[in-house]
């Protein structure tokens, strides 16, 4: 079982000891505070070089008797835009389109407007707005079914995203546009194409906790 700080017993008797020990608590938490610091910066600076051998060898993972096996971990990470692309305001307006168009709900805007992005609730969103994208150019005949499953059979492999999709969409913008003229005057409801999702992404890369075998 942990261990207890012991309580002195002159807190119950004394105000003023009272508030001198919770003084004393706060002096050393300010201490564990700077050491949590200086052992992560620690931490970090060896699983860099940890992971920067493992470029140099080329290796997937280094394995060390009676230590464990070291590997990488990889990760998609998002951010909003930076100020000069509009900020959490383009993210924003980007998503209450897709909010009245029916691609989403209100609960994916609340998860995609967290203070700190969960990437998951921003991916997710991003496969919806390229799911309907899809679904307008089939519908206009400007992209094929063969063309989708390649692109679909992309995404399983790992070779694209949701999101590098949705900019490549965007190529068929100005056809889109086009095609809406036509079919205003002929009655027909009128084709939406979402723009690319202002989400920034990068991929980053940290050493696993070590395994060791059993």
């Amino acid at each position: 079982m942990p261990k207890q700080i012991e309580i002195p017993q002159e807190i119950y008797s004394s105000d003023k000891a009272c508030a001198e020990f919770i003084v004393r608590i706060n002096e050393q938490l300010g201490k564990l505070s700077d050491w949590e610091k200086m052992l992560k910066t620690a931490k970090a600076t060896a699983e860099e070089h940890l992971l920067s051998r493992m470029d140099a060898e080329g290796a997937k993972h280094f394995a060390f008797d009676g230590v464990g096996t070291f590997a990488r971990r990889q990760s998609v990470k998002c951010s909003f835009p930076t100020e000069e692309a509009g900020g959490r305001e383009a993210a924003g307006a980007w998503l209450d389109r897709l909010l009245a168009d029916g691609i989403i709900t209100t609960q994916h805007v609340l998860y995609a407007q967290q203070a700190r992005l969960v990437p998951e609730s921003v991916l997710a969103v991003e496969r919806l707005a390229c799911e309907h994208n899809w679904k307008v150019l089939l519908n206009a005949a400007l992209i094929s079914a063969d063309e989708l499953n390649k692109q679909q059979q992309q995404l399983d492999d790992g070779i694209t995203t949701y999101d590098q999709i949705l900019n490549q969409q965007q190529a068929f913008a100005t056809r889109v546009q086009e095609l809406n003229v036509h079919r205003a005057l002929a009655g027909q409801p009128e084709l939406h194409l979402l723009a690319a999702s202002p989400f920034g992404h990068f991929v980053e890369t940290k050493l696993s906790a070590p395994r060791k075998s059993a």
